[in-house]
């Protein structure tokens, strides 16, 4: 989770990169941990402590499937 919080984080520095917005930083450090965490970590989370580490066998909703 660590690996996607990082890539997603640096998708939206400037195209100078030695230009850091304070703002944009700071909106972006609150989105990583808050939603966006939240959306990765909670699915972890429940795998390891409901199931023993393994995720169970289910169905992807039809338009998961095609967007996919």
């Amino acid at each position: 989770a660590d690996q996607i919080r990082y890539y997603l984080s640096q998708l939206s520095l400037p195209k100078k990169q030695s230009n850091f917005e304070m703002d944009g930083l700071r909106d972006k450090c609150k989105f990583l941990a808050g939603p966006l965490n939240a959306a990765f970590e909670k699915p972890i989370s429940a795998a390891h402590s409901k199931f023993d580490g393994k995720v169970p066998q289910g169905e992807l909703v039809d338009k998961t499937g095609d967007a996919t």
